[in-house]
């Protein structure tokens, strides 16, 4: 990681993701073990399929800036869905009752991320990707977040 904050010149926790390759993050040494690594979704797919994965997947949205990559996630889950579908027990394998709703892969976003990576609601280009995620059969699930504070709960002095 030193070497890494040393390419950039900047303390790697004050950098956001847009800031750091692919290709920076998969040369770090999690935990100390070479063999421990970012991968892209893709991969991670593959290799939920290779382990017989009993649980659904949540992909979370959180940012995402381009048609391309929209295009991909839709791909990327479309094609996870469609290869456990064709498994040998037809993607029925899944652990029962785990994460009910949410079948065998799943975008989850909170509204407003969801949003802002795809477009507001009702727009034309929100009934494009829309139609998109329809079609490639890619289910949403939003969901929301509220901040509560417990400082209410604090036992008078």
């Amino acid at each position: 990681m030193e070497a890494l904050e040393g390419e950039l010149h900047t303390n790697f926790e004050r950098l956001s993701a847009s800031e750091v390759s692919l290709e920076q993050l998969q040369s770090l040494h999690y935990f100390g073990q070479d063999d421990v690594r970012v991968v892209e979704l893709e991969e991670y797919l593959k290799m939920c399929r290779s382990h017989n994965l009993g649980k659904p997947v949540a992909i979370e949205v959180r940012h995402i800036f381009s048609d391309i990559a929209r295009a991909r996630l839709v791909r990327v889950v479309s094609t996870h869905r469609q290869e456990m579908e064709a498994s040998n027990d037809g993607g029925t394998g899944l652990v029962e009752g785990a994460y009910g709703g949410l079948g065998i892969v799943s975008i989850v976003a909170e509204p407003g991320r969801f949003t802002a990576s795809f477009a507001e609601f009702g727009s034309p280009r929100w009934a494009h990707w829309a139609k998109r995620m329809r079609e490639a059969e890619v289910p949403v699930l939003l969901k929301c977040c509220h901040a509560i504070s417990l400082g209410f709960l604090a036992p008078d002095a």
